[in-house]
């Protein structure tokens, strides 16, 4: 093929970020969500729990970042070390192999907001607890004008004028409460 995909094919896919963001949704429906191993971690580490919801006794596990018990729905199976990216052409190696040789070492069962803050974490470098107060921040964004104030307000801050400087005084606030 002398053309990429996207260039080869613009109706289809008029820029590289949607043919990798096609590619990458494949891999994951087609290896990864049907991954034995991914279901053999499911299957050893789950464990009889009772549904807060329905107080029933169901299939659930236990997140092995915040150590807190979920049921089975609320748990998804995660790669214990690192993000592994598909945004390059080649990439498409390594991504399959993160996907597919895997030892039970390498996953393990986390809570879907953990898991969405372990990512966000990864992805900008910095904790898993500065990932979750910036997603909180992120939240907060999109609250309009008068809920951001009200907020504020509440936190007993003064709330700016501008919309980055309200994020940045509810940023400040997560940083500094105990």
């Amino acid at each position: 093929m002398n053309k990429a995909p996207w260039e080869e094919f613009p109706e289809i896919w008029n820029t590289k970020s949607k043919f990798m963001s096609w590619l990458r949704g494949g891999i994951r429906r087609g290896l990864w969500n049907r991954s034995p191993i991914k279901l053999e971690v499911i299957k050893r580490k789950r464990k009889r729990i009772i549904s807060p919801k329905t107080g029933k006794e169901v299939w659930g596990g236990e997140c092995y970042i915040c150590g807190d018990d979920f049921v089975q729905s609320e748990l998804q199976v995660d790669h214990v070390k690192g993000e592994h990216t598909l945004k390059d052409i080649g990439d498409i190696q390594s991504f399959i192999e993160a996907m597919t040789c895997l030892s039970l070492d390498d996953l393990d069962l986390v809570c879907k907001a953990c898991h969405k803050n372990k990512s966000y974490a990864e992805r900008y470098g910095i904790t898993i607890e500065q990932a979750e107060k910036e997603k909180m921040v992120i939240e907060f964004g999109k609250l309009n004008t008068g809920e951001q104030n009200k907020c504020l307000k509440t936190l007993l801050i003064n709330p700016p004028k501008t919309a980055k400087a309200r994020k940045d005084a509810y940023r400040e606030y997560l940083n500094y409460k105990k």
